[in-house]
């Protein structure tokens, strides 16, 4: 997959009805298969980005939103006892590290 494509990809993710963000954030429901889809995606489009020091400034927003919307769901999952708050507590802290490894090391 070439650095656009995943780009594309990345933000469908963030911004289409069935993407993992719409599912998080509007219908409290973490979808594992497709989180763990949308965490290779960014960790490609990582590495290609490589030495660079340009990120995509949709990819910018989808990866702000993306922490923001995965540390709302893990306060908000604690709150109502929903079964998937250890998930979504493990996808915090994995999110967090690869952001803060992978992306804003560049």
């Amino acid at each position: 997959m070439d650095i656009q494509e995943l780009r594309r990809n990345i933000v469908s993710e963030c911004l289409d009805e069935n993407g993992f963000l719409v599912l998080l954030h509007s219908y409290v429901t973490f979808d594992e298969e497709k989180y763990r889809s949308l965490i290779n995606k960014i960790s490609a489009y990582a590495e290609l980005l490589g030495d660079s020091d340009k990120i995509d400034r949709d990819v910018a927003a989808c990866l702000f939103e993306l922490m923001m919307a995965i540390s709302t769901a893990a306060n908000q999952f604690s709150q109502i006892d929903h079964p998937d708050v250890s998930k979504v507590i493990d996808a915090f802290r994995e999110v967090s590290t690869l952001l803060h490894l992978q992306i804003f090391t560049l």
